[in-house]
């Protein structure tokens, strides 16, 4: 029998927005004794800083800090498009290529921009192309995701993802958005 029909909705992240898609049959709570994969991730979009935690095998009901860029278990907010070598770089290897001299636009703390006008715009990479703030973003969450993938050694169908409290200072409208 396929018991994944009465998974619970999920939280996807495609091309340039975030959705959540409902399930196109009826939930059904999970018969007893059987154990289903763990195929999600818990992401730390952070503004400096992001991270990626797994469910920890060995431990029931806790989670691990996956790594996400070498050994390191964070990674700096941060992409690099690399104009001159026709790459996106990430974290670490974004800051490098920038501080090289390399021709590209750097983007830095992306999550500051969300609830602002500013996230519904577009930015110049620097070559005459431009690319919508919330396509950087997804951009950022799916290299995420795929560090979280190569770690679990399985496919990542769902991300738990946090919100802030306040989103921008002094304006409690946009805070609710």
């Amino acid at each position: 029998p396929d018991f994944t029909r009465g998974a619970p909705a999920v939280a996807r992240c495609r091309a340039a927005r975030f959705c959540v898609k409902k399930p196109p049959f009826p939930l059904r709570a999970r018969p007893v004794g059987v154990s289903f994969p763990m195929s999600y991730c818990a992401i730390d979009f952070g503004t400096s800083n992001s991270a990626v935690a797994l469910p920890d095998p060995a431990r029931e009901g806790a989670m691990r800090l996956a790594p996400v860029e070498g050994e390191h278990r964070t990674l700096p907010t941060s992409i690099f498009f690399n104009n001159d070598e026709g790459t996106r770089e990430f974290g670490r290897a974004a800051l490098a290529s920038y501080i090289d001299g390399f021709d590209g636009r750097l983007m830095r703390s992306m999550k500051s921009i969300l609830g602002s006008p500013l996230a519904e715009t577009t930015t110049d990479l620097g070559d005459g192309s431009g690319i919508a703030y919330t396509e950087v973003i997804a951009i950022f969450m799916q290299h995420l995701t795929g560090k979280a993938q190569a770690c679990s050694g399985g496919v990542i169908d769902r991300a738990v993802l946090g919100r802030p409290v306040f989103f921008v200072d002094d304006d409690p409208r946009a805070d609710r958005l």
